[in-house]
Formats: structure tokens, C-alpha cells, sequence
């Protein structure tokens, strides 16, 4: 198709773009803003929403195979990203340009673009240097300083042993979220599994009894940020075929949607459905989650089975925020998706009573 291309390793590394691997890992450097790494993910024809010539959702295939081993040396925790992320939107927020901020504090371009990528880490005494020369002062400049300082301070998926590294970029930016948006076209979404559920899908890899309790637990715990004082907001949406595939048979699929359902009852969580009719959708490209923070700063997670990547450029994240304005006009409302959630639920559980007569 004319002016159309796939995405290449340049691509997915050129701003704000970070691979996370499993095990050993696998990452992407971000390049500095105005370096020749500097790219497009383009998709393969118009776009869904009508913009021409570009996708929102890259293809996962080409995504995932660019991403390149690297060693754990160059595994950086995901907070320092969070800090990063923060420093750079604060200077944008003044108008300061990365030249300027340089000169007031001698220091030199290169090295401001490195920390606001997060391949270079920022302590306390810098960190103050900065937000003084930015003119912040008060609860920001508070916040931003114990950030710094919780740099050094491992969380329990940090200190866990046997989580890869992107189950642990997902949990800590799920962490620190006040709203998740995810669109699923395989799977309940992990926020929203019940336990048996869970175990069926992570027994699915081939792992042991062991290592899928684990897995498990772990997917269980996640489920708390739901729940605490202030809850993170989750808003699913799910592909029909994800309420007819039955995971785990027909009694444990029967359970998952009646916890869908009770689930949906809370103010912070709404469920919609994608319908089989509704034809092509922005949905189609492949799953994403868009992940946003307190002060408009967000990040996109795509996922596979072996690795993820974070998407945190803002043209990007723009581009995933117009896919979910998209699903958001298609996708049935909350009242006619719980008919639906509730007319397979009823299904499964008769599937189940007769197959116990």
C-alpha cells in the first residue's frame, strides 16, 4: 500500500519509547529530543479514527520483534521513569526550554535530555538545583523531592523474586495511577479476574502448580489498587469474545462474569462491551492499557506474552487517548453491556448445571 510502512527498530526507540523484557529483560533507549533516532510508528493504511496515513496501535507483531536483549545493567526502576517523566513536564509547564534550563545551571543540554529520559538518575541536591532554577516552590516541590528520595526505597514487587520485568513496570505504574483504561480482546482484564479464572489462564503457558499460585497471588494482590481509600478508576473495554470464550470451562467462565458483574457496581470501575456486530473498531489494532497519573502525565503499556513496551511521548499517548474517544462513541453503554455480561454469565451457568446431571 503506498505510503505506508511498518515500524522498524528505529522506530519504536525514538521518543519516549522503552521495551521491558522478561527475565533478563529487554529494553529500548529513549533518544533525546531533536536526535536522528527520532520517529513515527506508522500503521499499515489509514488510520481507524480517519486520520490518514497513521494507526494508533502499531502492529504487535512488528513491536515485539524489534525489541532488542539487553543486560540487567541497563534496567532502570520504572519510578526513576515516573521522576523523570515529572521533571520534564514541569519545565514544559514554566516554558523553559532544555537550552535555557542548561545555561542557568551550567550545565549541558545532553545531560538535561538524559534526565528527563531517565537514562540519567537525579538526586536530591540536583533535583533541588533544578526545581530552584524552575521557580518551584511548596507542595510541588515537596512531592518531587520525596520522589527522589523513594528512589532508593524497594516496593514488595521490587523486592519480589521471580516477577519479570515487565509485570513489574505494570504493577508499579498501576501503583501510582488514578485512572486505567484497557482495551482487551483476548482476556478478562488481570484488575478484574477472579482466582479461578486467573489460574486457568496462567496455567495455560505450561508453568507449574508452584509457579501459577505465584502467579496468581500476585494478580490477586494487584487487584487491591480497585479497592484502597482513594481507588484507582478502571474503565474496560472488552471485545465480545472475550464473554464467549470459556476460560477455565463452563462453571469458572460462569463465575468470572458474575464478578464482572459486581465489579461493575462500583462507582471507580465501568465495564463496556465491543459487540461482535459493531464491525472494525480502533479496538482491532491489538490490546493497550493507558495508564494516567496525577498532573495530565500518562503512559501507554503494550503488552505480549514474553515482553511489553511503555509508550510515554506525549504525541504517542495522544494518539492512544483518540483510540479510546473512538471506542468510547462505538462501545455500549454500561447498562447494555451488563445485559449482555449477564445473558452469557446465565449461559455458562447452565452449561455447567447440565453438565453435572
Amino acid at each position: 500500500m503506498a505510503g505506508a510502512r511498518f515500524p522498524g527498530p528505529r522506530d519504536i526507540t525514538a521518543r519516549g519509547g522503552r521495551g521491558i523484557g522478561r527475565g533478563s529483560g529487554a529494553a529500548l533507549e529513549d533518544s533525546a529530543p531533536g536526535s536522528s533516532r527520532q520517529g513515527r510508528i506508522f500503521g499499515a493504511g489509514p488510520g481507524i479514527c480517519g486520520r490518514s496515513g497513521s494507526s494508533p496501535v502499531p502492529d504487535r507483531a512488528t513491536v515485539f520483534s524489534a525489541l532488542a536483549p539487553y543486560s540487567d545493567d541497563h534496567v532502570e526502576l520504572p519510578p526513576a521513569r515516573a521522576l523523570a517523566a515529572e521533571v520534564r513536564k514541569v519545565r514544559k509547564d514554566k516554558g523553559m526550554s532544555q537550552g535555557v534550563l542548561a545555561e542557568q545551571l551550567g550545565w549541558s543540554i545532553a545531560k538535561i535530555s538524559r534526565i528527563e529520559t531517565a537514562q540519567r538518575g537525579i538526586g536530591g541536591p540536583d533535583l533541588a538545583a533544578v526545581l530552584a532554577a524552575l521557580r518551584v516552590r511548596g507542595k510541588r516541590r515537596e512531592q518531587l523531592l520525596t520522589m527522589a528520595e523513594e528512589l532508593g526505597r524497594p516496593s514488595w514487587w521490587e523486592a519480589m523474586a521471580g516477577l519479570s520485568a515487565h509485570t513489574r513496570a505494570c504493577i508499579d505504574a498501576e501503583q501510582r495511577a488514578s485512572r486505567l483504561t484497557e482495551l482487551s480482546l483476548g482476556y478478562v482484564p488481570v484488575l478484574l479476574q477472579t482466582r479461578a479464572y486467573a489460574t486457568a489462564v496462567c496455567a495455560a503457558s505450561g508453568a507449574g502448580t508452584g509457579e501459577v499460585d505465584e502467579q496468581v497471588n500476585v494478580r490477586q494482590v494487584r487487584q487491591g489498587i480497585l479497592h484502597k481509600a482513594s481507588p484507582v478508576a478502571l474503565t474496560a473495554y472488552l471485545d465480545e469474545s472475550v464473554l464467549t470464550r470459556p476460560v477455565g470451562g463452563a462453571a469458572v467462565m460462569g463465575g468470572q462474569l458474575r464478578h464482572l458483574l459486581r465489579s461493575a457496581e462500583a462507582p471507580n470501575i465501568a465495564v463496556r462491551v465491543l459487540p461482535t456486530n459493531l464491525g472494525v473498531h480502533a479496538g482491532l489494532g491489538g490490546p493497550f492499557t493507558l495508564i494516567e497519573f496525577a498532573r495530565g502525565v500518562a503512559t501507554v503499556l503494550l503488552e505480549s506474552q514474553e515482553c511489553g513496551l511503555l509508550l510515554d511521548d506525549e504525541e504517542r499517548v495522544a494518539a492512544f487517548r483518540e483510540s479510546v474517544d473512538c471506542l468510547d462513541r462505538v462501545a455500549l453503554g454500561t447498562v447494555e453491556s451488563r445485559a449482555i455480561i449477564g445473558g452469557y454469565a446465565t449461559k455458562f451457568e447452565d452449561r455447567s448445571t447440565r453438565q453435572l446431571t
